[in-house]
């Protein structure tokens, strides 16, 4: 985020810097016409993040070629992943192999990334804040301020907002403050006067009237207040500070050839002005976000620039608008796009078994977690997979390979990186239904001991088969991922305590069991339940289970599993 954030706020620069060169090039020109430019730069910079951000790639995925891969023959009916439920009258059982997602492990930046997005987030914050409280003290002052509903300021301004052509009647407020002057509002703009603006003469009543109405007409609070978000955000770049005092000191000068343009006499304004300089000390009130008429820091240069007849004091025309619009719009574009091949990075890395051989044929999902934009490759039949021409941003990287449990990865992608990916066997998932109906222990295939052991010799026989059939094929390959899943060979089920049954008590019990590389149950873990003798029961009948060997690339491995027996009271 922080690349990204630095190289959105350069690209912005580029922007700005031409806007801020133009106001000397163009000194000739009207200060509305240099407002209009720096206020188009700062718009067309803060949209320059969402251009960048919305840029259609022509950089496309790589989709890796799918890959044949040869594995051992399952049993008839079963493969990884499928399903079996078996039902008697007392008993259901429901067992799955299944994935289930491991947490993860990707360290999602360095030291130095988090430090700068920790600075930033900082600096922001602060200016943020800022910018929020100088709109809460505005909003502070108008609910404490008296409405102007007649009486010089109200005929006045009624006449100026028709002259402007103001659709919305103006709020005039009179603070109780004897400093404060200043105009806000977009939808319902304001106008707030300080105390005792009730005893000033008529023509200065005019003069500032007209003054703030213009900066209303000309929707200079909106481009200050634009100005002052990028300044909060970007607070880092001076550029922004720059073109945000230069165009409140253009908004003013502007505004000023605006009442002149009206018949006002350039030295009778210069009079008024300089009488409202020395009564309202506007610079010494604390920081508003809303333009004030006789701010002392651009005081001496707009009463110059009264007293110059010569001035061009005419506003930019629609033609020369529409003109500088298209052209800040088509700089504004290039810069997005300027540089966008490096933007681009890549995600390359082998997805492998615990063995260490590869997998083939992998699905791989990578999310972009702002645009939720995804991208899907397949690893390749060397385990190889590459996501290609990816934009910078925080990602989910997610493999689903059946039999295996996917891994899912959170990741900011800042630079072509490297990820391998090890995949864990995936677990059985367990599910019995134990009615109050029964009994005594019953299993799914015998009940005796002989039985039992014979069962066990038969799936004895099929892994050894299975392994013959590795020698046969050849075990030198290096692609993995050759799974032969475990059967149950013998089932036993819980039994219902009669006591329990008797109390009408049931309830669910839960348990990771573990099956050992020979097929029996080596452990029992996490055991949880609503009642002891329930817990013992389903971890008693667990106990007995046997399964085939679980085989990993011709080699016997250990397989989890999730255990849920339920006890149903009801008959």
């Amino acid at each position: 985020m922080s690349l990204w954030l630095i190289e959105s706020a350069l690209k912005m620069s580029v922007i700005l810097f031409p806007a801020l060169i133009a106001g000397h090039a163009f000194k000739g020109r009207s200060a509305a016409f240099r407002h209009w430019m720096l206020a188009l730069a700062l718009a067309c910079a803060g949209a320059t993040p969402l251009l960048m951000a919305s840029r259609p790639s022509w950089l496309r995925l790589r989709l890796l070629p799918d890959s044949d891969f040869v594995g051992l023959e399952p049993w008839s009916g079963e493969t990884t992943g499928s399903l079996e439920t078996v039902s008697t009258q007392d008993t259901t059982l429901h067992t799955e192999f299944s994935m289930a997602s491991p947490r993860s492990r990707f360290r999602s930046s360095d030291r130095a990334d988090a430090l700068l997005r920790r600075i930033w987030t900082a600096g922001g914050s602060v200016s943020g804040l800022i910018l929020l409280m100088g709109l809460a003290r505005l909003r502070r002052l108008a609910s404490r301020a008296r409405a102007i509903s007649d009486g010089p300021w109200w005929t006045l301004g009624e006449q100026l907002r028709r002259a402007y052509g103001l659709p919305a009647p103006i709020r005039i407020l009179q603070s109780g403050h004897p400093a404060l002057l200043a105009t806000w509002g977009l939808h319902r703009p304001k106008v707030l006067v300080p105390a005792g603006a009730e005893a000033w003469p008529e023509d200065r009543i005019r003069v500032v009237l007209a003054h703030e109405f213009a900066h209303i007409a000309r929707g200079d609070w909106a481009a200050q207040l634009l100005a002052q978000s990028l300044c909060a955000l970007y607070w880092f770049n001076p550029l922004f500070w720059i073109a945000a005092r230069r165009l409140r000191a253009e908004s003013e000068r502007a505004c000023d050839d605006n009442v002149l343009a009206r018949g006002i006499d350039g030295p009778e304004y210069a009079a008024h002005l300089l009488a409202l300089a020395r009564s309202v000390h506007i610079s010494h009130q604390g920081w508003l976000p809303a333009p004030a008429m006789a701010r002392a820091s651009s005081l001496e240069g707009r009463i110059r620039a009264m007293l110059t007849t010569t001035l061009n004091r005419r506003p930019p025309s629609w033609s020369t608008r529409a003109f500088s619009l298209a052209a800040m719009l088509a700089l504004s574009v290039g810069v997005a796009a300027l540089g966008a091949q490096s933007r681009f990075y890549s995600l390359r890395g082998t997805v492998l078994d615990p063995t260490n051989r590869v997998l083939p044929d992998t699905r791989l999902v990578l999310t972009n977690e702002a645009s939720r934009a995804k991208y899907e490759v397949r690893s390749d039949a060397t385990g190889r997979y590459e996501f290609a021409g990816v934009p910078p941003g925080t990602y989910t990287l997610e493999s689903l390979l059946p039999g295996f449990r996917p891994v899912r990865e959170v990741m900011e992608i800042v630079r072509n990186s490297e990820l391998d990916l090890r995949l864990r066997v995936g677990s059985l998932q367990e599910t019995i239904t134990v009615r109050r109906s029964a009994g005594s222990t019953t299993t799914a295939t015998s009940t005796t001991a002989p039985d039992r052991e014979e069962v066990r010799r038969r799936g004895m026989e099929f892994v050894e088969r299975a392994r013959a059939q590795c020698a046969v094929s050849g075990t030198t390959t290096s692609v993995g991922g050759n799974i032969l899943p475990p059967r149950k060979l013998f089932d036993a089920r819980p039994v219902y305590p009669d006591h329990l049954k008797a109390a009408n008590m049931g309830g669910t019990v839960t348990m990771d069991a573990l099956i050992g590389t020979d097929g029996t149950i080596q452990d029992i873990q996490n055991l949880k339940g609503p009642h002891p003798d329930l817990e013992a029961s389903a971890a008693d009948a667990v106990r007995q289970w046997l399964f085939s060997t679980t085989l990993l690339n011709c080699e016997p491995i250990e397989v989890e599993m999730k255990v849920t027996t339920t006890f149903n009271p009801t008959p």
